[in-house]
């Protein structure tokens, strides 16, 4: 027997399909290495003791710290710490239409959280008496955020100043007195003259890592591009420097006269000294979606606490798995080899689905498990359908290998796996980050489904009939 399964696939080794199997052997080997648990196991029964931790891979060790992207599941606000932040909002003109203004505030800062990575931030606004106040929702504790909030929550006006000559006159500042008596805004206007080129015109811009610190590259639009253009051989010699807001940014010379050289034009200009990556990206936003039209007045930051424990996980995939064995048996004792062949396709099929977990960029939800245990559900429905279909063509005593015969099986198949993605690209390209997590679970479960039930699925039948030979 083994030597005809040596001389078996000897023969079918070179033919396409097989390129396939062996494909599908090593995304097996990869997906059981990527859900490789990472925890602690303790097991104390009476003399029995076993302390270890199961560790999965860790991509920082195994590329010596080029790479700290590591296959662990992150959790979303169900399951997660949050913080409800609350500002209240002044106005610099009573006489602007209040909420018109302050539904822009409330997309700027929601732009600003995304950008950042703040996915499921949720920003709102209420009235109460005379007052506005704006309430921002964040998947993190208070102390995970730390100074980013201030960062966040700012006005986010970039502006360009040159550094002073004797043939360079600063033009009369009509800011009001309040800003005057800020030491930092007066040691600026000492020293430095605006440039009133409107720095949050901008096209985009992009962070990187230089030396020990980081940078932001602004590029800048057409006209303000123009602007700076004209004015910076007034500046040769001396210093530029970007302000956010009371931040002060120098700008990288050198970088500014290469890009002239090569657009004349200064297309871009790139902010050095910042600490690190994080920071850079964040000034980035506040830049990019400001500045805000009011003044936000912190109020009070409150840690909210998850609205489901986390080892609520644990227990669903403890569950997954216990269902899965008794399905087993029962599909064994039932449909006989047939049933454990399809048991090894739903096997495959839960391998996938935790390793995408770990693998798509996707938050943890009570909505995106509801959402993967209604997918998984339904695949085993269909492969239950065909598994009857197939006890029920019987010749001699014997299961024919009738794969993917029931015409009405697989219509219904090929119509839920439609439905499934019509509904996953809405959800993507339409619907709120929440849903949008729920839409990639259903395009990727339903993907899955369709790679195991048409290619894996009558390989596997296709291999036994072989065996039974």
């Amino acid at each position: 027997m083994i030597k005809s399964l040596i001389r078996y696939m000897i023969d079918n080794f070179m033919k396409k399909e097989y390129i396939f199997y062996l494909l599908v052997l090593f995304s097996v080997f990869a997906a059981v290495i990527i859900i490789w648990p990472h925890f602690w196991v303790n097991l104390d029964i009476g003399a029995f003791h076993y302390h270890r931790l199961w560790k999965g891979p860790n991509l920082d060790d195994l590329s010596g710290g080029r790479y700290e992207y590591n296959f662990d599941l992150e959790l979303g606000k169900d399951f997660s710490e949050r913080s409800n932040l609350l500002y209240k909002v002044n106005f610099d003109d009573n006489s602007v239409d209040k909420r018109e203004k302050i539904e822009e505030v409330v997309g700027m800062l929601q732009n600003r959280l995304r950008d950042i990575g703040y996915s499921e931030s949720v920003v709102g606004f209420y009235k109460k008496e005379d007052n506005y106040f704006i309430t921002s929702e964040i998947e993190e504790g208070s102390s995970e955020i730390g100074d980013n909030k201030e960062v966040i929550f700012s006005k986010g006006k970039m502006e360009f100043w040159g550094e002073k000559g004797e043939e360079i006159v600063a033009e009369e500042d009509d800011e009001d007195s309040e800003e005057e008596s800020d030491p930092l805004r007066e040691y600026i206007k000492e020293n430095f003259v605006n440039l009133g080129i409107d720095g949050n015109e901008i096209k985009g811009y992009k962070t990187g890592e230089a030396d020990e610190s980081s940078y932001l590259r602004v590029v800048l639009e057409e006209e303000q591009s123009k602007n700076l253009t004209n004015q910076i051989y007034s500046f040769y010699g001396k210093s530029l420097i970007i302000v956010i807001d009371d931040q002060v940014f120098y700008i990288d010379g050198s970088d500014l006269s290469e890009t002239v050289q090569i657009y004349q034009e200064a297309k871009s200009i790139k902010i050095a000294g910042i600490p690190d990556e994080e920071q850079a990206n964040l000034y980035g936003s506040v830049v990019k979606n400001g500045p805000l039209p009011v003044d936000l007045e912190f109020v009070e930051s409150t840690d909210l606490s998850p609205l489901y424990d986390k080892d609520i996980l644990r227990i669903v995939l403890i569950a997954i798995i216990g269902i899965f064995i008794l399905f087993s048996f029962g599909y064994i004792l039932l449909f006989k080899l047939n049933g454990a062949v399809g048991m090894i396709c739903v096997g495959l099929y839960l391998l996938f689905t935790i390793a995408l977990l770990k693998i798509v960029p996707i938050k943890i939800t009570s909505g995106v498990i509801f959402s993967l245990l209604i997918t998984i559900s339904s695949y085993i429905g269909v492969l239950s359908l065909s598994l009857k279909s197939m006890f029920n063509k019987k010749e001699d005593g014997e299961d024919k290998i009738l794969f993917l015969t029931d015409k009405k099986v697989e219509n219904l198949f090929d119509n839920i796996v439609i439905i499934s993605l019509i509904f996953s690209f809405v959800l993507i390209l339409f619907a709120v980050w929440q849903m949008k997590y729920i839409g990639i679970i259903i395009l990727t479960g339903s993907m899955l489904a369709l790679v195991i039930h048409k290619g894996i699925y009558p390989f596997c039948y296709k291999f036994m009939n072989f065996i039974k030979r």
